[in-house]
């Protein structure tokens, strides 16, 4: 989810050129500590060496697994390995500068092509503006949302009617709205801005749409958004409280899932009121936003996230084309986030009766791998990193051949693997200009991290 919603506002950011034009390459775990950014430019820097060079990728793995904190390449079991690992980066480099020293042809293409790696100079001025998203910015997070009760250490029968047991609960917020929200309203800046003495939220005002009931399970949802902007107050519930108090008869969704001694997990799910959750009722919920006179609420929405239309059976073909149109005329960037998906069997995806009527409206649509393989049809070898790359590859390419600008498909242990359109699909949300200048003109392949871009001739 962290990967889903960066995109998201990076897309609404208004990045300068100079800043655009510079491809940054961002690690999985970037997220959890400052003492990673060295590692961020480690990665940027040796990438575009070894690109330059043209040197196999399973090499650039073996030279660049210090940077990932995991037992790879030279460091593969022992411990400790890191020196081991340097040792390695020492010898790839050696091997690759060889490569290219007695390669004329690699030599002529590296003296007419630029480098990928910019080194910016900080100013005050630039410290300022540059990749920050306007405070008076609103993200409206819609779909599905429910209260997720876990019951730990469960014991699970053989489906006896005996007692199962469990020791405590945690009741959290689930579903794509709730996960979006807590995530996009928890970043801030870096350092204080404009004289304030705390970090500033990223984004002004985080909006979810989604049905809250008036019961038990309501109350826990609401007090999940409240305790999750705490420290900024920048969850907006007005809109979702309105609706339940004009439909008390709305139920909550909720999921049990227990967490078993054996690690496994189960799953039992009550939709409630999102089986009967409609467009109309959403379109309605927007209208609202947009004519909302609170502190110019509707003025300014960078970005529409949608979760797991697979769920709500009333926002699915059309109905879910009427609602990313609605969006499209009032929101800067539209991303849907996949959760839910069958197997598929039809021969085109763009004849898929949940995403085929809407796909062109996409911005960025995010899945995991087994997502997208369940949407395509496709199936991975599980013989080779390079065999399913190919396979992914071609499943996402038939996603943006629907017209999605950017897929980006989450692969657990692997990292990532993130594909963009060409610049006609791109110029069709202006917005999305940030991130076809991010990539690098190459294609680069790397186990915690796959970036490829498609180019018109």
């Amino acid at each position: 989810m962290y990967y889903f919603v960066f995109w998201c506002q990076l897309g609404v950011s208004g990045c300068s050129a100079d800043i655009c034009r510079s491809p940054f390459l961002w690690y999985v775990r970037a997220s959890d500590s400052v003492l990673c950014v060295p590692l961020m430019i480690d990665a940027a820097v040796w990438c575009d060496y070894f690109s330059a060079c043209e040197w196999n990728f399973e090499n650039v793995a073996k030279a660049t697994a210090y940077l990932f904190k995991v037992p790879e390449g030279a460091a593969k079991g022992v411990d400790p390995g890191f020196f081991r690992q340097m040792r390695e980066l020492d010898e790839q480099f050696y091997r690759a500068t060889c490569h290219v020293n007695t390669n004329p042809q690699i030599i002529q293409k590296r003296d007419i092509q630029q480098s990928s790696i910019a080194v910016l100079k900080q100013d005050a001025a630039m410290h300022k503006s540059k990749m920050m998203i306007p405070l008076d910015m609103s993200i409206i997070c819609a779909g599905l949302a429910c209260v997720d009760m876990q019951l730990l250490s469960a014991t699970n029968g053989n489906g006896s009617e005996s007692i199962e047991t469990f020791d405590g609960e945690k009741t959290t917020g689930g579903g794509s709205v709730s996960m979006a929200c807590k995530t996009i309203s928890r970043m801030t800046y870096r350092y204080p801005i404009d004289g304030d003495q705390e970090l500033s939220p990223v984004v002004r005002r985080v909006i979810p749409l989604c049905t809250v009931g008036a019961d038990n399970a309501g109350d826990a949802l609401l007090q999940f958004f409240q305790t999750s902007c705490s420290s900024h107050q920048n969850i907006d519930t007005y809109i979702i409280e309105n609706a339940r108090n004009v439909h008390p008869s709305t139920r909550t969704a909720l999921a049990v899932l227990p967490i078993y001694k054996d690690g496994k997990r189960g799953c039992f799910f009550d939709a409630a009121s999102n089986k009967t959750f409609s467009s109309s009722q959403l379109i309605g919920l927007l209208d609202e936003i947009l004519h909302d006179q609170r502190d110019g609420l509707g003025l300014n929405i960078g970005a529409f996230i949608f979760g797991y239309p697979h769920l709500l059976p009333m926002m699915q073909g059309k109905a879910l084309h009427d609602i990313l149109s609605k969006a499209r005329s009032c929101c800067s960037l539209i991303a849907v986030d996949l959760n839910g998906l069958p197997r598929s069997s039809l021969r085109s995806i763009a004849d898929d009766h949940v995403l085929g009527a809407a796909f062109h409206l996409i911005d960025i649509l995010h899945l995991n791998e087994d997502e997208l393989c369940n949407l395509t049809g496709v199936s991975l070898k599980n013989e080779s990193d390079r065999k399913d790359e190919e396979i992914l590859d071609k499943a996402a390419q038939s996603v943006l051949d629907c017209g999605v600008a950017i897929t980006l498909v989450t692969r657990g242990a692997n990292g990532c693997y993130i594909r963009c359109n060409d610049q006609r699909r791109f110029d069709q949300s202006p917005k999305l200009y940030v991130f076809f200048h991010l990539f690098p003109r190459r294609t680069f392949y790397h186990r915690h991290l796959i970036l490829k871009r498609n180019l018109q001739p």
